[in-house]
Parts: structure tokens; C-alpha cells; sequence
């Protein structure tokens, strides 16, 4: 049993603090898959911390204050002893794994081609769609992240940052698909676009023009639910010939002209969004309690041909940011 199963049901009050100028707040605190889950008493998620990330800044006269990264304006304060306790504990094998992980990933990077060269020449020539296949499928996660990187480089385009657009960034996040990595990056196109490590790339125009957040969750959503097998990756390791297919699963690099034709995908994806993955974002936005109306009407004004479903509306929705100051520092993340 891990840390986080033996506290899977602990919860605590709390008081959280977005900003130095902003009132606190009486939250409930507990944990999630891999974050620390804060709440209003109502049940409604407010924000979602990473656990690896979550670091203690302040500890006097048993009472913990917690940041949920370096450089942010953002608190919790816990009072209750088995709280913090349970947030130490499971916040320290939370970064004992990420570190520990990156040295298996790089070992197993090492022992991989030894372990396959042998079958690879056979499984080439006999079947080259199913060596694409598996130079796909043996991408690791800290390649999938690194290849990201890399795109994110050569993409040259900055990322939108101002603290507020930030902060708003996180919740809007955590209500539409928790524990997703996300940015708003200066482009106008496409509205969400998804890297190979899984994190999401908004689009500034989205962000500024869309009528309501519901718009924005939705492309998040929709982005998340696509996954890896959306990303540019998976295209290239498609059209990827024998030769190059072999190299890559014994050596696992790829060149700097492909990732400029990744990145060059990435920021010109138009294809309308496959019906599956539609009605998997309407889905996640239903069970989290915000209405998918206003999201499938910017798909059918994108793409009037697009089959678009007409889901009925479910019961006990509330706003995907349900202060309008939110919203307005989301519109404005990038205005520096």
C-alpha cells in the first residue's frame, strides 16, 4: 500500500489564499490521483495542486503553509496534525518517484536495444506497419516529455504568463480536465492542440474571443481526451520508412528536421476533431458539471459539416469559472 492509498480518504479544512490581496478562504483539503484537491464545502473543486510540486514555505505554532509552486502568490493553510503529516508524507514520495523515474526510463533506454535489434530486421521487412506501430508504442514517457520540449522550442512562439491569467488558468484546468498540463501560447490557430507528453496548448485568439469559459473548457477537454494519439508524434512515427523506424527504436532520437515538421503540425492542425473524441470532451464536461452547449456551438460554427451531437442538458451545472473576474484575467493572460 502506497502513501496515497493510506490517505486517499483524509480530509481536512483548510484556508486558501489566491493572491496577497485577496480574501481567505475556508476550503476542504484532500487528495487526489497524484495532486492535493482544494474545495469549497459544497463539494466544488476549486483548484487542483500537484503533489510533487506542493512544498511547505511555513510552519509555526501547528500550523503548515503550503505554495503549490516556487514563485507563486498562491496558499493553503492546514491546522489539522494528521493533514500535514499526510501532506509530507505523500508529497515526498510523490518527488521520490519523479526523481527515481528518469533513471529506470534512461536504464531501460540503455537495455532496450539490445533487447530487440535482434527481431527488429525480420519484424521490418515482414511488417512495416507493425514496427511503426511499436516505435509508437515504446516512446517513454520521458522521451514523450522531451520531445515536447523540443517542440516547444522550435515552435519560437511564448507562452501567455501574467500571474492572474495564470491563476485562473489552473482552476478553469482543474475543473475541465485535472491534472493536465496547460498553456496559452501567442498564436491564433488551432483553438487546442495537444504534444506528445500530453499537456495542452491553448490558443491566445481562443482564449480573448470565446463568448464564455464553457467555449475554453471544452477545447481543453477535447484536447485531453485525444491524448498522445493526437499529437503530432503519433503522424510521424506513421510515415516513418523501415530505415527510419529501426533507427529510432534502437537509438530513440530524432533529428531537428523532424521535430520542425512536428511543430509545424502541431500549430497548423484544421482537421475537424474526430466524432469520438468529441463525445468523449461532452462526457468529461457533463460529469464535471459544466454545460457542453456553448463548446459543441463553436465546433458547429468551426465546422458546420462536422456531425455535432445535440446531448441533453444534465442537472447540477455550475459555471466552469464561476467568479466573472476569473474569466476576465483568463481574457487577458497574455497582455503583458
Amino acid at each position: 500500500m502506497t502513501a496515497l492509498d493510506r490517505y486517499i480518504r483524509l480530509e481536512a479544512a483548510g484556508r486558501w489564499r489566491e493572491a496577497p490581496d485577496a480574501a481567505w478562504r475556508e476550503v476542504l483539503v484532500s487528495f487526489g490521483n497524484a495532486t492535493l484537491v482544494l474545495s469549497s464545502f459544497d463539494e466544488e473543486p476549486l483548484t487542483h495542486w500537484s503533489l510533487a510540486a506542493t512544498g511547505r514555505v511555513a510552519f509555526d505554532g501547528g500550523v503548515a503553509l503550503y505554495a503549490p509552486d516556487a514563485g507563486t502568490d498562491e496558499v493553503l493553510e492546514v491546522r489539522d496534525r494528521d493533514m500535514i503529516e499526510a501532506i509530507a508524507e505523500v508529497s515526498r514520495m510523490a518527488r521520490v518517484r519523479g526523481r527515481a523515474a528518469p533513471r529506470m526510463r534512461r536504464l531501460r533506454r540503455l537495455l532496450l536495444p539490445a533487447a530487440v535489434a535482434t527481431g527488429l530486421a525480420a519484424l521490418g521487412w515482414a511488417a512495416p506497419d507493425a514496427l511503426r506501430a511499436r516505435a509508437y508504442a515504446l516512446v517513454t514517457a520521458e522521451q514523450a516529455e522531451q520531445i515536447a520540449g523540443r517542440i516547444r522550442a522550435a515552435l519560437d512562439r511564448p507562452a501567455c504568463l501574467t500571474p492572474e491569467g495564470r491563476r485562473s488558468l489552473r482552476r478553469l484546468t482543474g475543473r475541465a480536465a485535472p491534472g493536465v498540463r496547460v498553456e496559452v501560447m501567442a498564436w491564433d490557430a488551432p483553438p487546442a492542440a495537444i504534444l506528445p507528453d500530453g499537456s495542452v496548448l491553448l490558443s491566445r485568439r481562443l482564449v480573448e474571443r470565446a463568448p464564455a469559459a464553457e467555449v475554453v473548457a471544452g477545447w481543453l477537454a477535447l484536447a485531453a481526451a485525444g491524448g498522445r494519439d493526437a499529437s503530432a508524434l503519433r503522424g510521424w512515427t506513421r510515415d516513418l520508412g523501415v530505415t527510419e523506424a529501426m533507427a529510432f527504436l534502437t537509438s530513440g532520437r530524432i533529428g531537428p528536421g523532424d521535430v520542425a515538421e512536428m511543430a509545424r503540425q502541431t500549430a497548423g492542425q484544421t482537421a475537424p476533431p474526430a466524432p469520438a473524441a468529441v463525445a468523449a470532451a461532452v462526457a468529461a464536461l457533463a460529469g464535471r458539471g459544466i454545460d457542453p452547449r456553448p463548446f459543441l456551438d463553436d465546433l458547429r460554427r468551426r465546422f458546420p459539416d462536422l456531425a455535432v451531437p445535440a446531448p441533453p442538458v444534465p442537472e447540477g451545472l455550475t459555471p466552469a469559472l464561476p467568479r466573472d473576474a476569473d474569466w476576465v484575467a483568463l481574457q487577458n493572460i497574455c497582455e503583458s
